[in-house]
């Protein structure tokens, strides 16, 4: 890429905001100026990158003409208030929430898997990206779509603590060090996550499924358009 592009991340300051900073470093990618976003309770504080440091301001009063692409990293209900004006503003939106995942007129993209599809991201200045264990499980089902059609698939899927951000990281650490003392594993009534494995993630639905197994599979089918 021989020129720089003007780049702000919304929720710069959250686990996943954190990862993108350090692959645009990483990945030497041509930022030309970097707009660090985040809450009010995160406006302030200070990111270092690519020799700068960055001062984060608040997403909700920041104008989004100043650049050509933003990375909404920040969770479902911050998308859907904040993305319509940034794409208003000539902005491409790059959304990681669920909150556009199922619109029809916006594109679910997995790199690498259906990649034609940014073709209509120009189309809403929006492009919707798929669940992270969704983007593995595509990675590896495209080379053998290639090959024949697809009967069934059987998925296990292992979630993180990190999976629902900070929070759950810090959950886990705490506990850990409660357990490790002797005590019980919260003072809360919260599930042990520390040392344990839970049989559930997401909320059960009415159909018997949970909220990530229907998911993993509503996406996967859309992104294959099978």
């Amino acid at each position: 890429m021989d020129r720089s592009i003007n780049l702000a991340i919304v929720g710069a300051t959250g686990l996943v905001g954190e990862a993108i900073i350090k692959l645009l470093a990483d990945r030497k990618f041509p930022v030309g100026e970097l707009f660090v976003l985040a809450s009010e309770n995160g406006a302030g504080s200070k990111i270092a990158f690519a020799g700068k440091t960055l001062t984060v301001s608040t997403a909700e009063d920041f104008d989004f003409s100043q650049v050509e692409v933003v990375l909404f990293a920040a969770g479902a209900s911050v998308s859907q208030a904040l993305a319509p004006a940034a794409a208003e503003a000539g902005a491409v939106v790059v959304d990681l929430s669920p909150a556009y995942r199922y619109e029809a007129d916006i594109p679910l993209v997995v790199a690498d898997v259906n990649d034609e599809m940014l073709a209509q991201a120009r189309e809403q200045n929006l492009v919707a990206c798929a669940d992270a264990s969704t983007v593995q499980l595509l990675r590896a089902l495209k080379p053998l779509t290639e090959l024949g059609p697809l009967q069934d698939v059987v998925v296990t899927q292992f979630q993180a603590a990190s999976a629902t951000g900070k929070s759950g990281v810090d959950q886990l650490a705490q506990q850990s060090v409660r357990l490790l003392n002797g005590l019980s594993p919260s003072e809360a009534a919260q599930a042990q996550i520390a040392f344990n494995v839970l049989p559930v993630s997401g909320q059960i639905q009415e159909n018997g499924f949970t909220s990530e197994e229907l998911k993993l599979m509503l996406e996967t089918r859309r992104i294959l358009a099978d």
